[in-house]
């Protein structure tokens, strides 16, 4: 702290040094996701704090292409903001949101969280965290070919071979799958 007159007027500067945020925000959301399956994003978030926080909210900002379904609990305006109210210190809480993503394979799509208050019409967020997810090839490759033609017409009668191919293309064993064709 130190001060100066200047034109005389008394000028005083004072230096505060902010020492960790007061919230903590965590995403559980998967690495990876396939187009078009439902995601759960889940947000944990902790007062860290030796005080409370009156009206506080959280503000959820989705990927392009997230098609919002639910959430737990409800949102309070519109599908994104959470009036959470006071947090106490160490208070905490978990918020899931349900929907679905849609992308092309290897598209990276991200979420972000912010807490903090609305004051005067505008958001001042004590704290942020953004996660990104990939879109990944579908768990399941198929490939139905016809054999043995050697030419593009087939005629009435004709005999025809099909080959099915199939691959997991996931990083998780499949059991009990049924494959089927129609031709």
């Amino acid at each position: 702290r130190w001060g100066a007159v200047i034109g005389g007027i008394f000028y005083s500067v004072a230096t505060t040094r902010i020492q960790e945020n007061a919230f903590i925000l965590n995403f559980n959301v998967p690495q990876r996701a396939i187009s078009g399956e439902r995601i759960v994003y889940f947000l944990d978030y902790v007062n860290t704090a030796l005080l409370a926080y009156q009206h506080v909210r959280i503000r959820l900002s989705y990927p392009q292409d997230f098609t919002f379904a639910n959430a737990d609990p409800q949102p309070t305006e519109s599908q994104n903001v959470w009036d959470i109210g006071e947090v106490p210190p160490d208070g905490r809480g978990r918020i899931a949101v349900y929907g679905t993503l849609i992308g092309n394979e290897n598209d990276t799509k991200k979420v972000k969280a912010e807490i903090g208050v609305w004051e005067n019409s505008i958001f001042f967020p004590y704290a942020q965290s953004a996660f990104e997810t990939i879109i990944a090839p579908p768990p399941r490759a198929v490939e139905v070919t016809l054999q043995s033609l050697s030419r593009d017409v087939v005629r009435l009668g004709e005999s025809l071979a099909l080959e099915l191919s199939y691959k997991n293309t996931s990083e998780v064993v499949v059991k009990g799958v049924i494959l089927s064709v129609e031709f």
